[in-house]
Protein backbone atom coordinates (compact mmCIF):
# COMPACT_ATOMS: atom_id res chain seq x y z
CA UNK A 1 0.00 0.00 0.00
CA UNK A 2 1.15 3.74 -0.99
CA UNK A 3 2.37 5.31 2.38
CA UNK A 4 0.51 8.59 1.32
CA UNK A 5 -2.72 6.77 0.36
CA UNK A 6 -2.45 5.01 3.68
CA UNK A 7 -2.09 8.30 5.77
CA UNK A 8 -4.97 9.41 3.71
CA UNK A 9 -6.96 6.06 4.40
CA UNK A 10 -5.69 6.03 8.14
CA UNK A 11 -7.06 9.28 8.70
CA UNK A 12 -10.04 9.02 8.08
CA UNK A 13 -10.94 5.29 10.03
CA UNK A 14 -9.82 7.74 12.71
CA UNK A 15 -12.00 10.08 12.00
CA UNK A 16 -15.12 8.32 11.66
CA UNK A 17 -14.19 6.61 14.78
CA UNK A 18 -13.77 9.88 16.83
CA UNK A 19 -16.96 11.55 15.33
CA UNK A 20 -19.03 8.32 15.82
CA UNK A 21 -17.79 8.12 19.58
CA UNK A 22 -18.61 11.71 20.33
CA UNK A 23 -21.82 11.28 18.58
CA UNK A 24 -22.78 8.32 20.27
CA UNK A 25 -22.23 9.88 23.69
CA UNK A 26 -24.04 13.27 22.79
CA UNK A 27 -27.44 11.06 21.70
CA UNK A 28 -26.98 9.08 24.67
CA UNK A 29 -27.00 12.08 26.75
CA UNK A 30 -30.09 13.14 25.05
CA UNK A 31 -31.79 10.23 26.36
CA UNK A 32 -29.99 8.99 29.65
CA UNK A 33 -33.26 6.70 30.44
CA UNK A 34 -32.44 4.88 27.29
CA UNK A 35 -30.94 2.13 26.45
CA UNK A 36 -27.30 2.77 26.22
CA UNK A 37 -26.31 3.55 29.55
CA UNK A 38 -23.08 2.90 29.75
CA UNK A 39 -22.60 5.79 27.85
CA UNK A 40 -25.34 8.11 29.21
CA UNK A 41 -23.37 9.94 32.01
CA UNK A 42 -23.36 13.16 30.20
CA UNK A 43 -27.13 13.51 30.36
CA UNK A 44 -26.72 13.75 34.39
CA UNK A 45 -24.61 16.62 33.85
CA UNK A 46 -25.70 20.53 33.83
CA UNK A 47 -26.43 21.58 30.11
CA UNK A 48 -23.55 23.79 30.21
CA UNK A 49 -20.62 20.99 31.90
CA UNK A 50 -22.48 18.37 29.43
CA UNK A 51 -21.52 20.85 26.07
CA UNK A 52 -18.08 21.59 27.40
CA UNK A 53 -17.18 17.91 27.48
CA UNK A 54 -18.51 17.19 23.85
CA UNK A 55 -16.78 20.38 22.66
CA UNK A 56 -13.65 19.69 24.24
CA UNK A 57 -13.73 15.81 22.73
CA UNK A 58 -14.65 17.58 19.65
CA UNK A 59 -11.65 19.57 19.54
CA UNK A 60 -8.80 16.56 19.88
CA UNK A 61 -10.52 15.93 16.47
CA UNK A 62 -9.48 19.59 15.11
CA UNK A 63 -6.12 19.06 16.55
CA UNK A 64 -5.81 15.71 15.29
CA UNK A 65 -6.64 17.44 11.42
CA UNK A 66 -5.20 20.71 11.67
CA UNK A 67 -2.28 20.86 14.05
CA UNK A 68 1.31 19.20 15.00
CA UNK A 69 0.48 18.99 18.27
CA UNK A 70 -0.04 14.99 18.53
CA UNK A 71 3.60 14.56 16.74
CA UNK A 72 4.70 16.54 18.89
CA UNK A 73 3.07 15.20 22.17
CA UNK A 74 4.18 11.58 20.99
CA UNK A 75 7.66 12.92 21.00
CA UNK A 76 8.35 14.29 24.29
CA UNK A 77 6.66 11.62 25.85
CA UNK A 78 9.36 8.92 23.78
CA UNK A 79 12.03 11.54 24.97
CA UNK A 80 10.85 11.14 28.46
CA UNK A 81 11.37 6.89 28.03
CA UNK A 82 14.74 7.72 27.42
CA UNK A 83 15.08 8.63 30.73
CA UNK A 84 14.51 6.37 33.41
CA UNK A 85 14.32 8.33 36.76
CA UNK A 86 12.38 10.67 35.11
CA UNK A 87 10.17 7.61 33.19
CA UNK A 88 10.14 6.09 37.43
CA UNK A 89 9.24 10.24 38.49
CA UNK A 90 6.06 9.87 35.87
CA UNK A 91 4.91 6.56 37.22
CA UNK A 92 5.22 7.53 41.01
CA UNK A 93 2.85 10.84 39.95
CA UNK A 94 0.31 8.91 38.03
CA UNK A 95 -0.01 6.33 40.67
CA UNK A 96 -0.43 9.13 43.59
CA UNK A 97 -2.15 11.59 41.62
CA UNK A 98 -4.70 8.81 40.94
CA UNK A 99 -5.16 7.54 44.11
CA UNK A 100 -5.54 11.17 45.22
CA UNK A 101 -8.55 11.40 43.01
CA UNK A 102 -10.04 8.38 44.13
CA UNK A 103 -10.10 8.93 47.37
CA UNK A 104 -11.57 13.02 46.45
CA UNK A 105 -13.90 11.55 44.46
CA UNK A 106 -15.75 8.80 46.23
CA UNK A 107 -18.57 6.73 43.76
CA UNK A 108 -22.30 7.75 44.02
CA UNK A 109 -24.56 4.75 44.72
CA UNK A 110 -26.80 2.54 46.45
CA UNK A 111 -25.20 0.59 48.65
CA UNK A 112 -26.39 -2.94 47.16
CA UNK A 113 -25.14 -6.66 46.08
CA UNK A 114 -21.98 -7.84 47.37
CA UNK A 115 -20.75 -4.20 49.16
CA UNK A 116 -24.25 -4.43 51.39
CA UNK A 117 -23.22 -8.22 52.60
CA UNK A 118 -19.91 -7.37 53.57
CA UNK A 119 -21.30 -4.87 56.14
CA UNK A 120 -24.00 -7.90 56.71
CA UNK A 121 -21.33 -11.40 57.02
CA UNK A 122 -17.84 -9.51 57.36
CA UNK A 123 -19.16 -6.54 59.46
CA UNK A 124 -17.34 -8.20 63.10
CA UNK A 125 -14.12 -7.73 62.98
CA UNK A 126 -13.54 -7.31 66.31
CA UNK A 127 -11.83 -10.58 67.16
CA UNK A 128 -9.59 -12.48 64.99
CA UNK A 129 -10.14 -15.71 63.11
CA UNK A 130 -8.41 -18.46 61.64
CA UNK A 131 -10.56 -19.01 58.69
CA UNK A 132 -9.92 -15.97 57.45
CA UNK A 133 -6.59 -17.40 56.77
CA UNK A 134 -7.64 -20.86 56.20
CA UNK A 135 -9.86 -19.60 54.14
CA UNK A 136 -7.68 -18.92 50.92
CA UNK A 137 -6.59 -22.74 51.31
CA UNK A 138 -10.07 -24.44 51.29
CA UNK A 139 -10.38 -26.58 48.02
CA UNK A 140 -14.07 -25.78 47.40
CA UNK A 141 -13.10 -22.90 45.01
CA UNK A 142 -16.81 -22.11 44.21
CA UNK A 143 -17.78 -21.65 47.54
CA UNK A 144 -14.87 -19.66 48.79
CA UNK A 145 -14.31 -18.01 45.36
CA UNK A 146 -12.83 -14.50 47.00
CA UNK A 147 -12.18 -16.65 50.49
CA UNK A 148 -8.91 -14.65 50.09
CA UNK A 149 -9.81 -11.05 48.99
CA UNK A 150 -12.25 -10.93 52.05
CA UNK A 151 -9.66 -12.88 54.57
CA UNK A 152 -7.28 -9.94 53.40
CA UNK A 153 -9.92 -7.01 54.09
CA UNK A 154 -11.61 -8.78 57.38
CA UNK A 155 -7.53 -8.67 58.75
CA UNK A 156 -6.86 -5.43 58.15
CA UNK A 157 -10.21 -4.68 59.53
CA UNK A 158 -9.27 -6.23 62.84
CA UNK A 159 -5.49 -4.55 62.77
CA UNK A 160 -6.83 -1.16 62.66
CA UNK A 161 -9.80 -1.05 63.46
CA UNK A 162 -11.69 0.36 61.04
CA UNK A 163 -14.98 -0.59 59.97
CA UNK A 164 -15.41 -2.94 56.81
CA UNK A 165 -17.02 -0.75 54.41
CA UNK A 166 -13.77 2.20 55.44
CA UNK A 167 -11.40 -0.86 55.07
CA UNK A 168 -12.26 -1.69 51.23
CA UNK A 169 -12.94 2.10 50.36
CA UNK A 170 -8.81 2.89 51.32
CA UNK A 171 -7.79 -0.57 49.83
CA UNK A 172 -9.71 0.56 46.45
CA UNK A 173 -7.71 3.90 46.36
CA UNK A 174 -4.68 2.42 46.99
CA UNK A 175 -4.98 -0.39 44.78
CA UNK A 176 -6.12 2.24 41.98
CA UNK A 177 -3.13 3.79 42.49
CA UNK A 178 -0.90 1.02 42.36
CA UNK A 179 -2.55 -0.32 38.92
CA UNK A 180 -1.45 3.25 37.28
CA UNK A 181 1.83 3.23 38.68
CA UNK A 182 2.47 -0.39 37.63
CA UNK A 183 1.06 0.63 34.00
CA UNK A 184 3.15 3.38 33.61
CA UNK A 185 6.26 2.09 34.56
CA UNK A 186 5.48 -1.23 32.44
CA UNK A 187 4.89 0.97 29.68
CA UNK A 188 8.66 2.03 29.21
CA UNK A 189 9.40 -1.24 27.82
CA UNK A 190 11.03 -0.71 24.46
CA UNK A 191 8.46 -2.78 22.59
CA UNK A 192 5.65 -0.23 23.05
CA UNK A 193 8.25 2.39 21.50
CA UNK A 194 6.24 5.25 19.35
CA UNK A 195 2.45 4.06 21.26
CA UNK A 196 3.47 4.86 25.17
CA UNK A 197 1.26 7.96 24.88
CA UNK A 198 -2.18 6.53 23.44
CA UNK A 199 -1.70 3.61 25.42
CA UNK A 200 -0.58 5.51 28.51
CA UNK A 201 -3.34 7.38 28.08
CA UNK A 202 -5.99 4.58 27.99
CA UNK A 203 -4.28 3.27 30.80
CA UNK A 204 -5.18 6.67 33.14
CA UNK A 205 -8.55 7.21 31.77
CA UNK A 206 -9.73 3.41 31.48
CA UNK A 207 -14.11 2.94 32.27
CA UNK A 208 -12.81 0.55 34.67
CA UNK A 209 -10.96 2.60 37.19
CA UNK A 210 -14.15 3.64 38.32
CA UNK A 211 -13.84 0.60 40.91
CA UNK A 212 -11.22 2.38 42.45
CA UNK A 213 -13.51 5.31 43.46
CA UNK A 214 -14.08 4.04 47.18
CA UNK A 215 -16.32 1.32 46.09
CA UNK A 216 -16.32 -1.33 48.47
CA UNK A 217 -16.35 -4.39 46.54
CA UNK A 218 -14.00 -7.38 46.15
CA UNK A 219 -12.40 -6.57 42.52
CA UNK A 220 -9.91 -4.13 42.90
CA UNK A 221 -7.14 -5.98 44.95
CA UNK A 222 -7.58 -8.48 42.05
CA UNK A 223 -6.86 -6.17 39.73
CA UNK A 224 -3.81 -5.27 41.14
CA UNK A 225 -2.95 -9.17 41.15
CA UNK A 226 -3.62 -8.93 37.54
CA UNK A 227 -2.16 -6.23 36.60
CA UNK A 228 1.36 -7.52 38.41
CA UNK A 229 0.32 -10.90 36.86
CA UNK A 230 0.19 -9.82 32.97
CA UNK A 231 3.85 -7.80 34.09
CA UNK A 232 5.37 -10.86 35.33
CA UNK A 233 3.81 -12.77 31.99
CA UNK A 234 5.68 -10.38 29.91
CA UNK A 235 8.83 -10.75 31.08
CA UNK A 236 8.60 -14.61 31.60
CA UNK A 237 7.97 -14.75 27.69
CA UNK A 238 11.21 -12.33 27.29
CA UNK A 239 13.07 -14.85 29.53
CA UNK A 240 13.86 -12.94 31.95
CA UNK A 241 11.56 -13.81 35.02
CA UNK A 242 11.21 -17.46 36.91
CA UNK A 243 7.68 -19.66 35.53
CA UNK A 244 7.45 -21.02 38.52
CA UNK A 245 6.92 -17.74 39.92
CA UNK A 246 4.48 -16.66 37.49
CA UNK A 247 2.45 -20.16 38.71
CA UNK A 248 2.65 -18.79 42.42
CA UNK A 249 1.22 -15.64 41.39
CA UNK A 250 -1.51 -17.30 39.58
CA UNK A 251 -2.99 -19.15 42.29
CA UNK A 252 -3.02 -16.48 44.24
CA UNK A 253 -4.87 -14.08 41.85
CA UNK A 254 -6.97 -17.34 41.45
CA UNK A 255 -7.86 -17.48 45.39
CA UNK A 256 -8.40 -13.89 44.98
CA UNK A 257 -11.29 -14.24 42.35
CA UNK A 258 -12.15 -17.56 41.50
CA UNK A 259 -13.41 -15.87 37.71
CA UNK A 260 -9.25 -15.63 36.75
CA UNK A 261 -9.01 -19.25 36.49
CA UNK A 262 -10.05 -18.42 32.99
CA UNK A 263 -6.07 -17.68 32.20
CA UNK A 264 -5.19 -21.27 32.97
CA UNK A 265 -4.97 -22.26 29.42
CA UNK A 266 -2.55 -19.21 28.69
CA UNK A 267 -0.52 -20.02 31.52
CA UNK A 268 0.36 -23.51 29.95
CA UNK A 269 1.00 -22.27 26.87
CA UNK A 270 3.12 -19.59 28.20
CA UNK A 271 5.05 -22.33 30.31
CA UNK A 272 5.47 -24.51 27.36
CA UNK A 273 6.67 -21.60 25.17
CA UNK A 274 9.34 -20.80 27.75
CA UNK A 275 10.53 -24.23 27.53
CA UNK A 276 9.96 -25.67 24.46
CA UNK A 277 9.51 -22.75 21.91
CA UNK A 278 6.06 -22.27 20.27
CA UNK A 279 4.07 -25.48 19.21
CA UNK A 280 0.85 -24.79 17.88
CA UNK A 281 -0.43 -27.95 19.88
CA UNK A 282 0.51 -26.38 22.95
CA UNK A 283 -1.49 -23.21 21.85
CA UNK A 284 -4.53 -24.17 21.18
CA UNK A 285 -5.34 -27.81 22.89
CA UNK A 286 -5.46 -26.20 26.52
CA UNK A 287 -7.32 -24.05 25.11
CA UNK A 288 -9.51 -26.61 23.10
CA UNK A 289 -10.05 -28.19 26.31
CA UNK A 290 -11.24 -25.42 28.19
CA UNK A 291 -13.76 -24.34 25.78
CA UNK A 292 -14.88 -28.29 25.58
CA UNK A 293 -14.94 -28.42 29.64
CA UNK A 294 -16.98 -25.18 29.68
CA UNK A 295 -19.48 -26.52 26.94
CA UNK A 296 -20.12 -30.07 28.91
CA UNK A 297 -20.78 -27.74 32.10
CA UNK A 298 -23.28 -25.88 30.40
CA UNK A 299 -24.91 -28.43 28.36
CA UNK A 300 -24.70 -31.39 30.08
CA UNK A 301 -23.94 -30.70 33.78
CA UNK A 302 -25.70 -27.79 34.72
CA UNK A 303 -28.10 -27.91 31.70
CA UNK A 304 -27.86 -24.16 31.72
CA UNK A 305 -29.13 -23.70 27.84
CA UNK A 306 -33.03 -24.33 27.96
CA UNK A 307 -34.36 -23.02 31.22
CA UNK A 308 -38.21 -24.56 31.03
CA UNK A 309 -41.42 -23.22 32.09
CA UNK A 310 -41.66 -25.41 35.46
CA UNK A 311 -38.05 -24.33 36.34
CA UNK A 312 -38.15 -23.35 40.15
CA UNK A 313 -39.07 -19.85 41.22
CA UNK A 314 -36.34 -18.19 42.53
CA UNK A 315 -33.29 -21.08 40.89
CA UNK A 316 -30.40 -18.46 40.17
CA UNK A 317 -28.02 -20.21 37.33
CA UNK A 318 -24.82 -19.12 37.09
CA UNK A 319 -25.14 -19.04 33.09
CA UNK A 320 -27.87 -17.18 30.69
CA UNK A 321 -29.93 -20.00 28.36
CA UNK A 322 -29.74 -20.11 24.63
CA UNK A 323 -33.68 -20.16 25.14
CA UNK A 324 -36.60 -20.89 27.76
CA UNK A 325 -39.82 -22.05 27.69
CA UNK A 326 -42.42 -20.24 25.96
CA UNK A 327 -45.07 -19.60 29.57
CA UNK A 328 -41.70 -19.32 31.84
CA UNK A 329 -41.44 -15.42 31.13
CA UNK A 330 -37.93 -14.88 30.96
CA UNK A 331 -36.36 -13.28 27.68
CA UNK A 332 -32.99 -11.94 28.44
CA UNK A 333 -31.65 -15.31 27.10
CA UNK A 334 -28.24 -15.16 25.32
CA UNK A 335 -28.63 -13.75 22.22
CA UNK A 336 -31.34 -11.61 22.98
CA UNK A 337 -31.06 -7.49 21.88
CA UNK A 338 -31.29 -6.69 25.59
CA UNK A 339 -28.24 -9.09 26.36
CA UNK A 340 -26.27 -7.95 23.44
CA UNK A 341 -26.85 -4.44 24.26
CA UNK A 342 -26.07 -4.76 27.91
CA UNK A 343 -22.47 -6.74 26.71
CA UNK A 344 -21.87 -3.60 24.46
CA UNK A 345 -23.16 -0.82 26.77
CA UNK A 346 -20.63 -3.02 29.48
CA UNK A 347 -17.03 -2.71 26.94
CA UNK A 348 -18.27 1.20 26.10
CA UNK A 349 -18.39 2.45 29.98
CA UNK A 350 -15.68 0.29 31.25
CA UNK A 351 -12.95 -0.71 28.07
CA UNK A 352 -13.73 2.34 24.99
CA UNK A 353 -10.20 3.39 24.68
CA UNK A 354 -8.69 -0.32 24.69
CA UNK A 355 -11.47 -1.67 21.84
CA UNK A 356 -11.64 1.51 19.99
CA UNK A 357 -7.78 1.36 19.33
CA UNK A 358 -7.86 -2.33 18.62
CA UNK A 359 -10.50 -1.76 15.72
CA UNK A 360 -9.35 1.59 14.40
CA UNK A 361 -5.71 -0.36 13.71
CA UNK A 362 -7.31 -3.33 12.05
CA UNK A 363 -8.91 -0.95 9.83
CA UNK A 364 -6.75 1.39 9.08
CA UNK A 365 -3.12 -0.43 8.93
CA UNK A 366 -4.83 -3.88 8.25
CA UNK A 367 -1.41 -5.79 9.93
CA UNK A 368 -1.98 -9.55 10.71
CA UNK A 369 -1.74 -9.85 14.53
CA UNK A 370 1.00 -12.36 15.98
CA UNK A 371 -0.25 -14.30 18.46
CA UNK A 372 2.88 -15.72 19.94
CA UNK A 373 4.39 -15.74 23.32
CA UNK A 374 3.28 -12.72 25.23
CA UNK A 375 0.62 -11.26 22.55
CA UNK A 376 -0.72 -15.18 22.55
CA UNK A 377 -0.90 -15.52 26.29
CA UNK A 378 -3.08 -12.68 26.28
CA UNK A 379 -5.40 -13.86 22.96
CA UNK A 380 -6.03 -16.95 24.86
CA UNK A 381 -7.04 -15.41 27.86
CA UNK A 382 -8.69 -12.50 26.61
CA UNK A 383 -10.84 -14.90 24.70
CA UNK A 384 -12.37 -17.17 27.85
CA UNK A 385 -13.12 -14.20 29.64
CA UNK A 386 -15.02 -12.52 27.17
CA UNK A 387 -16.89 -15.98 26.73
CA UNK A 388 -17.21 -16.27 30.46
CA UNK A 389 -18.69 -13.10 30.72
CA UNK A 390 -21.10 -13.25 27.40
CA UNK A 391 -22.69 -16.50 29.07
CA UNK A 392 -22.89 -15.25 32.97
CA UNK A 393 -26.20 -14.69 34.19
CA UNK A 394 -26.09 -10.86 35.51
CA UNK A 395 -28.35 -11.57 38.19
CA UNK A 396 -28.65 -8.09 39.42
CA UNK A 397 -29.03 -6.83 36.19
CA UNK A 398 -25.43 -6.09 34.33
CA UNK A 399 -25.74 -1.94 35.28
CA UNK A 400 -25.40 -2.92 38.52
CA UNK A 401 -23.02 -5.94 37.99
CA UNK A 402 -20.77 -3.25 36.10
CA UNK A 403 -18.24 -3.52 39.29
CA UNK A 404 -17.38 -7.45 38.07
CA UNK A 405 -17.32 -6.24 34.29
CA UNK A 406 -14.01 -4.07 35.43
CA UNK A 407 -12.07 -7.55 35.14
CA UNK A 408 -12.87 -7.67 32.11
CA UNK A 409 -12.03 -4.11 31.15
CA UNK A 410 -8.57 -4.36 32.17
CA UNK A 411 -8.58 -7.71 30.00
CA UNK A 412 -8.74 -5.60 27.13
CA UNK A 413 -6.52 -3.43 28.56
CA UNK A 414 -3.69 -5.90 28.40
CA UNK A 415 -4.90 -7.50 25.07
CA UNK A 416 -4.70 -4.11 23.66
CA UNK A 417 -0.80 -3.37 24.89
CA UNK A 418 -0.18 -7.18 23.86
CA UNK A 419 -1.50 -6.12 19.95
CA UNK A 420 0.83 -3.38 19.65
CA UNK A 421 4.18 -4.78 21.09
CA UNK A 422 7.05 -5.53 19.65
CA UNK A 423 5.71 -4.27 15.93
CA UNK A 424 6.64 -0.90 13.62
CA UNK A 425 3.70 1.19 13.62
CA UNK A 426 3.19 4.46 11.33
CA UNK A 427 3.01 7.94 12.78
CA UNK A 428 -0.67 8.13 11.60
CA UNK A 429 -0.99 5.39 13.45
CA UNK A 430 0.13 6.39 16.48
CA UNK A 431 -2.01 9.92 16.04
CA UNK A 432 -5.10 8.24 15.63
CA UNK A 433 -4.38 5.70 18.66
CA UNK A 434 -3.84 8.84 20.72
CA UNK A 435 -7.13 10.56 19.23
CA UNK A 436 -9.31 7.38 20.57
CA UNK A 437 -7.68 7.86 23.79
CA UNK A 438 -8.37 11.49 24.32
CA UNK A 439 -11.85 11.55 23.18
CA UNK A 440 -12.60 7.84 25.07
CA UNK A 441 -10.35 9.75 28.32
CA UNK A 442 -12.46 13.00 28.06
CA UNK A 443 -16.01 11.35 27.77
CA UNK A 444 -15.25 8.74 30.53
CA UNK A 445 -14.57 11.81 32.95
CA UNK A 446 -18.32 12.27 33.81
CA UNK A 447 -18.74 8.58 34.71
CA UNK A 448 -16.69 9.31 37.68
CA UNK A 449 -18.31 12.68 38.61
CA UNK A 450 -22.16 11.83 38.33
Amino acid sequence: MNPSSENKGGSLVWLALGVFLVGAHAWAASNPEGAWWGIHFLGYLPTGIRWGFLTLALLWVGIFLGTKWFPAWIARFEDLAQKPKAWLLLSVATGLIGSVCFYAFPIATDVYGDSWNMEKWHGDNREFQWKWVTGAFHPNIMVHKESLTIGFHRILSFWTGADIRTVYSVVANVAGGGVLFLWTLFLRHQEFAGLRLPLWLAGVFLGATGVFFGQAENYPLPMLLMTLFFMLAQRVAKGGGPVWLLWVLFLVLVRSHATLMVWTPGLVYLTWFRLKGHRPAAYWLPWILVVLGGATLYFVILKSHFWPDDLIKGRRDLFLPFTTGPNLGFNYTLFNSAHLTDLVNSVAQLAAAPVLMLVGAMLASRKTPRLRAWPGFLAQGTSLTLAFFFFLNPALSMPRDWDLFCLLGLTLLFFCAGYFSGRKWSAKTAQGLTLMALIAGTLAIPMHVT
